[in-house]
């Protein structure tokens, strides 16, 4: 992950910050001011993204993991906030009854978006297992004079998952770790043009691996085609030998 200068300044700040509350026994600021350097780096950072299967979705997981454990330690801290008030009776007072209403406000805040943080961070996990699956099955046709390149990011946003050609063809392969959608099929599509016009090559055709719910068999859908990860190699090795889609030189 990458941070601007501004950014690296404010979480070491609070970092320091939260070191010194820690010595001094400040234990609740120093949680609190820690778990704000934490998240803001993991919500502000950028990832550097490599060639490799997987290169954006498991950073991405990473990083909710990371932001959900932060949450997690927050939320805990919060916990003992009011086991503390209820031990010591602050409800009695009004000043104490406030305490309690807010800290009970930063309890459901912080759960909510421990959910939702932790839900993202499952979803693009299973996402860049599928992905490395998928590279898993590609990497062999290398051995085959198959050119091979994973998370092939594109000029406007967005990566291709899995770029191959070689004489039998050139294909751009988008993976999906749930069911096959409409949606999926126009992004595939998409990829496949963008990669097209990218290289200047004569067709890259769009294919979709699906992981979760796999098609029996290799099916043709509304200009693309449908594949679980175990039927790609074979598939690709088998198709005939042709110009379409070659030169490709990304």
């Amino acid at each position: 992950m990458t941070l601007r200068l501004w950014e690296w300044i404010t979480a070491v700040t609070l970092a320091c910050l939260a070191v010194l509350f820690f010595a001094t026994g400040g234990i609740a600021a120093g949680v609190t001011l820690l778990s704000l350097a934490i998240l803001g780096a993991a919500w502000r950072g950028q990832i550097v993204e490599r060639e490799v299967a997987g290169g954006y979705t498991y950073p991405r997981a990473v990083v909710g993991l990371v932001a959900t454990g932060t949450l997690f330690a927050a939320l805990v801290t919060v916990v003992v906030f009011v086991v503390i008030a209820a031990i010591r009776h602050w409800s009695r007072d009004p000043q104490g009854q406030v305490a309690i209403y807010a800290l009970t406000g930063l309890e459901i805040l912080f759960f909510v978006e421990m959910r939702r943080c932790g839900d993202d961070a499952a979803n693009w996990l299973v996402g860049s297992r599928a992905e490395r699956e998928v590279g898993r099955q590609l990497e062999p046709l290398r051995e085959k004079g198959w050119h091979v390149v994973h998370n092939l990011k594109k000029d406007r946003g967005g990566n291709v998952d899995h770029l191959v050609w070689s004489e039998r063809g050139a294909y751009a392969i988008e993976t999906k770790s749930g069911s096959l959608r409409r949606s999926h099929l126009t992004q595939a599509k998409v990829s496949a043009w963008w990669a097209k016009e990218k290289f200047g090559a004569r067709w890259v055709e769009p294919l979709i691996c699906v992981g979760n719910d796999p098609t029996s068999e290799p099916r043709y859908e509304n200009g693309v085609w449908v594949l679980s990860p175990e039927q790609l190699r074979p598939w690709l090795q088998a198709r005939p030998v042709t110009s379409r889609g070659i030169p490709l030189t990304p």
